[in-house]
């Protein structure tokens, strides 16, 4: 093997024979004498046999002395024959041979220490190593080692107490100084004068120097403090405020000692001068934590007591007080017993003769406070054990906390669960990762995955409910990278297999440094199908937009701009597409706005959905156009989607048509106004004629006067007749019922006093849905009753009742009555009673207002006789 310094040595078990045996290396009594010295020498001693083999030496050990045995924990019988590698671990072993090599090479006493591992534990040597040189050659090595742990160990020792001593003096900031009571003269160390921020021997030296820079307000006292120890001949301490000679004035501390001449007088003062600027800022700040201790105490939000081990209260603070309802007074000739209830006072106390003082030693109680009005409220108690100086026996601190609001919110936390396990969307926790964890889950999510219990979920990595299992690491990296994630569209699987979409919102929490995941998981599957049936949906609306006869634009609600046309608008308007999309409809619309916001109403007030405009076309033209409008949703965007329909002929007709109807109108008032002056006239006439005909002819007389009537009252329905057919967009509104029919049988019985006309019963107070053209109806429905009578006295019955929604209306007469074969076609255009002369437009008219207030008409047969025309209308909601 190759030594440190290169040179070869063997690992050779031949042992050299013992040289101590027969050596003739002197007389038996030098002999004796050295082996006394060797067995009785303190230190340790040992001797080691150098092998030569070329440049290759081999050390074994030969013999030791008893201190070395004692030492090593190694007999002379176990170290003889030894080789350092066989008693020692390699790197010490190594060392040693480092160091008989060296000894060896050099042929002169080595010294060294070295610290080795023996049976007898590790040992610090301070070795000295002495080659024996025998024919020129090193034959032994004679080593007297001596043990310095103890030595080594009270070096280092000294060295640390020199360094805290050092480090001591230093943070001390501390400064030495002596004053010569005779000369008068004051000597200052480098470090007072570096306390003071001089430089060195910049001090004056001088009493009345020192005196000049004490603080104004101090000078008096030290000056009566120095005096005093001068007169008592003894040292001082005293604190007082020195100016710096940045000009602020620091804190010092004098600890001064007297020393006498031979004489016993007062000869030196010498003194250690120390900063205490920081401990006098910490002693305020001590102060002020006291005060801010009081003020926590007295302000504290929570309430406080101090009471003994018997429970006594000493004193409270005002919250607690007035959580109470006591005054602080009263509260201190309580005990806690006297408001604490619910807890066992016997226990109470053998907890507190258990805790141990100190603020960390606390016990916590949940317990109940009475008020003094008898009331109570849950309160949390934190109890700590001090032992004050100045009290007899230990305190004890107890922090009341209010709890109330705590456990309402535990009762809501409690309602927030049941909440969460009822809920029908899947809520849960997993841990992150690529495969993740369940760790909570609710009932809805057992469902949602066809799971047979949460703790079957649980086993689950969270990534098998996937129907992606890559799709888990995306999603879980983006978690983590983003904190958060809303409504994010996943494939899932239930556990048997089957797929869904679900809609997954999750955020990233960290607990106690572990990240978890929460999140909530709606079943979309419905709502992707419905997506997917309205895309069907808009593709075929986009090829029904594209293919369509009709114009059809795409309008921005906000802007009015055309986002889209499709082939038949781009043909009405002219414009190729790309012209038509880069315009507003405004452009397009010719109507101001003012108009247009007319026509919007109208719209609305009519009830249609639609809107008639004035667009101009690309050549210049204005034509009239029917829009219909109406709100859509094309891949997240809103349009206004429009049908545009050219009515410009049809608008023509209709104007063509409204100028004939007006014609009609003049017409027919001119033709009644000419008819009813020549029966007036014919009237006239009868009237002259009365008393020049003889009285055969009377009654052909009568005939003329009642047809003329007829004919008169005729013209009046004709005339009502050409208003209903004439009318067009009439709304419906609320009639008064009773109101019209009680002025139609007051004029019918002011016209025809030969009839009898009675109401049966009460006419209902009810509204019908109709027009100002009700009176009409009953008007022509009581003529009719008494014209197509043949009884001498018309007898005329008129009854009404409510029918649910409706309201009947009864008018029975007991005339001649309407055969069955008739009773269909009796209301049709043209139809006359029966045996009369007149024409039967009444009752056309009758059911035509009829028919169009949405309500019914027909005819029965009276008993005995007659006949008895029924209208049923809709009462007004």
């Amino acid at each position: 093997m190759t030594g440190q310094n290169g040179s070869e040595y063997r690992d050779d078990r031949s042992r050299p024979s013992d040289r101590s045996s027969g050596s003739g290396r002197g007389s038996s009594a030098i002999e004796i004498e050295y082996q006394t010295i060797f067995d009785t020498v303190d230190d340790a001693v040992f001797l080691v046999d150098v092998g030569h083999d070329g440049s290759t030496y081999t050390f074994t050990f030969r013999r030791n002395n008893p201190a070395h045995e004692a030492l090593t924990g190694l007999s002379t019988e176990e170290i003889r024959g030894t080789r350092p590698h066989e008693i020692l671990d390699g790197e010490d072993a190594a060392a040693v041979v480092v160091n008989y090599r060296d000894c060896v090479e050099k042929r002169e006493t080595i010294e060294y220490e070295e610290t080795l591992d023996h049976p007898s534990g590790t040992v610090e040597w301070h070795t000295k190593l002495t080659p024996i040189v025998e024919d020129d050659a090193v034959t032994q090595l004679v080593g007297v080692a001596r043990d310095v742990t103890d030595r080594n160990a009270r070096k280092r020792a000294r060295r640390r107490i020199e360094q805290r001593l050092s480090l001591a003096l230093d943070a001390a900031d501390a400064g030495v100084w002596e004053w010569d009571l005779q000369s008068e003269a004051v000597i200052w160390d480098d470090s007072m004068a570096e306390l003071l921020g001089l430089e060195p021997r910049a001090f004056e030296g001088t009493y009345e120097a020192f005196i000049d820079r004490v603080h104004p307000d101090d000078r008096d006292e030290l000056g009566r403090v120095v005096e005093t120890a001068l007169e008592q001949a003894e040292g001082f301490e005293h604190e007082f405020r020195i100016r710096h000679d940045s000009g602020e004035y620091i804190w010092n501390i004098t600890r001064a000692e007297l020393i006498a001449d031979a004489g016993g007088n007062p000869d030196r003062m010498i003194g250690v001068g120390i900063d205490i600027t920081d401990r006098k800022e910490r002693e305020r700040e001590l102060d002020r934590n006291r005060e801010r201790l009081r003020v926590l105490f007295e302000k504290a939000p929570d309430g406080i007591v101090v009471h003994d081990a018997d429970g006594n209260v000493h004193d409270v603070n005002e919250t607690l007080a007035d959580m109470l309802g006591y005054e602080r007074d009263e509260l201190r000739s309580m005990t806690v017993p006297d408001f604490e209830v619910g807890v066992d006072v016997t226990e109470l106390r053998d907890r507190w003769e258990s805790m141990k003082p100190g603020l960390i030693h606390n016990i916590e109680v949940d317990g109940t406070h009475r008020r003094r009005d008898g009331s109570t409220y849950p309160v949390d108690v934190w109890v700590s054990k001090v032992t004050p100086e100045a009290e007899a026996g230990p305190l004890f601190i107890a922090i009341c906390r209010d709890v109330t609001e705590t456990v309402e919110y535990e009762q809501e936390l409690e309602r927030y669960k049941e909440l969460v396990d009822n809920v029908p969307v899947g809520i849960y926790r997993n841990t992150p990762g690529k495969a993740g964890k369940f760790l909570e889950t609710n009932p809805a999510m057992v469902d949602l995955f066809d799971a047979d219990s949460a703790e079957q979920l649980l086993d689950y990595d969270v990534r098998d409910l996937y129907a992606d299992p890559t799709a888990r690491q995306a999603f879980a990296d983006r978690l983590e990278a983003d904190g958060r994630i809303a409504e994010s569209e996943l494939e899932l699987e239930t556990l048997s297999g089957e797929r869904f979409w679900g809609s997954v919102t999750a955020i990233a929490t960290t607990v106690d440094g572990e990240t978890y995941f929460d999140g909530v998981i709606q079943d979309i599957t419905e709502r992707k199908e419905m997506e997917a049936a309205l895309r069907r949906r808009e593709e075929r609306f986009r090829r029904m937009f594209e293919r369509h006869s009709a114009p059809m634009l795409l309008i921005d609600p906000e802007s009015g701009s055309i986002q889209d046309a499709n082939e038949a608008a781009t043909e009405f308007y002219g414009y190729a597409a790309e012209e038509l999309t880069a315009r507003n409809i405004e452009s397009i619309n010719r109507l101001s706005p003012e108009e247009v916001a007319r026509e919007r109403t109208r719209a609305e007030r009519e009830d249609r959905n639609y809107f008639v405009f004035h667009h101009e076309l690309a050549s210049g033209e204005v034509r009239t156009v029917e829009v219909h409008s109406s709100p859509i949703t094309i891949a997240d965007d809103d349009f206004l989607f429009s049908i545009v329909h050219d009515i410009t002929e049809r608008v023509e007709y209709e104007n063509q048509l409204e100028e004939q109807r007006d014609n009609l109108k003049i017409l027919n008032e001119v033709v009644r106004h000419d008819i009813r002056n020549d029966l007036q006239l014919v009237q006239a006439y009868a009237e002259m004629l009365e008393g020049n005909v003889s009285e055969g002819m009377q009654d052909e007389l009568e005939t003329v006067r009642q047809s003329a009537e007829n004919a008169i009252e005729l013209t009046t329905t004709a005339r009502d007749l050409a208003d209903v057919m004439l009318q067009v967009d009439v709304d419906d509104k609320r009639i008064a019922l009773h109101r019209t029919i009680d002025r139609e049988i007051a004029e019918i019985r002011s016209t025809h006093p030969e009839a009898n006309v009675t109401v049966e019963g009460t006419l209902p107070r009810t509204d019908v849905v109709a027009d100002d053209m009700l009176a009409a109806v009953f008007r022509n429905l009581l003529k009719n009753a008494v014209q197509h009578n043949d009884e001498d006295v018309p007898e005329i019955t008129v009854t009404a009742e409510k029918r649910d929604d409706r309201v009947a209306i009864s008018v029975a007469d007991n005339g001649p009555g309407v055969p069955d074969e008739r009773k269909e076609t009796i209301f049709g255009k043209g139809e006359k009673g029966l045996e009369s002369a007149g024409t039967g437009i009444g009752l056309y008219l009758v059911e035509t207002l009829v028919d169009r207030y949405g309500g019914d008409v027909w005819v029965e047969d009276n008993d005995p006789e007659g006949a008895v025309f029924v209208v049923e209308l809709q009462r007004a909601s």
